[in-house]
């Protein structure tokens, strides 16, 4: 009888100590006070990162924060606690938590979100691996202030600079040749588009230049930009046909010169009472130029028979004597 009592009682206490993990395992304690997250960071060729990211790790349910340093114990590698010293839960089953590893200029390199799982709470602990994305350019570019792509762009035009890659990263813009775009500044105007505007300064001169347009530490260079901002040169063989203004050709004078090819001259006639005809003509692929202009607006007398080859450049040529056989006057 004491035998038998003795043997129930070992099957009891066995069959406890049997069934108590299974009965852990299906009913979960209540309150979970402490609760882990570890990992590793890599970068984007895969080795781990340095030491000095800072890791925040976020129980956005249950509006809990920890932080640390990346690399504090070991290489890559970071650990935060949350704990409960009153025995209240810190972590559930389905609680949002959120990881960011910010730079030292307090950027986000990396961020990851996920729910934890039933395993995971039971373990109290999570293992997230995170890996840094390399930084990419998808699209760069320049145009005029009209949106046009340039061509030969000449001194005095503005310039837009366009760069489009990951967001929240350094962007940079150097044109070969010249001086004052060495490493311009690209500001990122929205998330991952990054611009720069640029107005062309005498001097600035660059032929075929190339752009390298550079976000963090990758560089896109399939662009190139002429830039001329060499004055014109002053036209020559200014002359009128005939040398004079006469009855017969005094609404259609004749003008012809030499100036830079394939540009825009303006020539003009001016009264001595500052009276003025002009006529804005395109030189041909030799520099020549043909232009008539109307003088009948104009006084008897001396006039000035001028050139001007760029809206920001006066060339004065020589003044003509033009009131020979001309002996009539207008009202």
């Amino acid at each position: 009888m004491l035998l038998t009592k003795i043997f129930w009682r070992i099957f009891k206490l066995l069959t406890f100590f049997l069934f108590l993990p299974l009965l852990m395992f299906t009913f979960p304690a209540a309150a979970k006070p402490i609760y882990s997250v570890v990992g590793s960071v890599k970068q984007a060729d895969g080795k781990l990162a340095p030491a000095g990211l800072k890791v925040v790790v976020t129980n956005t349910t249950r509006q809990l924060t920890a932080e640390t340093v990346l690399g504090l114990q070991q290489r890559g590698k970071f650990a935060v606690i949350f704990t409960n010293f009153d025995g209240q839960s810190v972590v559930g089953i389905g609680d949002q938590v959120s990881i960011w590893v910010n730079n030292q200029s307090g950027k986000t390199v990396v961020e990851e979100a996920y729910q934890v799982s039933d395993t995971e709470f039971r373990a109290g602990r999570s293992i997230r691996d995170l890996q840094i994305e390399p930084v990419k350019i998808t699209a760069v570019g320049v145009k005029l202030a009209d949106g046009q792509k340039p061509t030969t762009v000449k001194a005095g035009e503005a310039l837009t600079f366009e760069m489009t890659g990951s967001a929240d990263q350094s962007a940079s813009l150097t044109v070969d040749g010249i001086k004052a775009l060495t490493d311009l500044p690209l500001k990122e105007v929205t998330a991952g588009k990054y611009q720069a505007n640029y107005t062309v300064q005498p001097g600035d001169n660059s032929t075929d230049g190339i752009l390298n347009f550079k976000l963090s530490n990758q560089t896109n260079s399939s662009q190139q930009l002429t830039v001329d901002t060499t004055p014109p040169a002053k036209p020559t063989n200014l002359q009128m046909s005939g040398g004079k203004i006469t009855l017969t050709n005094y609404k259609a004078v004749t003008i012809t010169a030499l100036a830079d090819p394939s540009s825009s001259v303006t020539i003009s006639l001016l009264d001595t009472e500052g009276n003025q005809q002009t006529d804005s003509v395109q030189t041909d692929t030799s520099g020549g130029l043909k232009g008539v202009l109307d003088t009948s607006h104009l006084l008897n007398g001396r006039l000035t028979l001028s050139a001007q080859q760029a809206p920001d450049q006066t060339v004065q040529t020589e003044q003509v004597l033009t009131d020979t056989d001309r002996t009539y006057t207008f009202t």
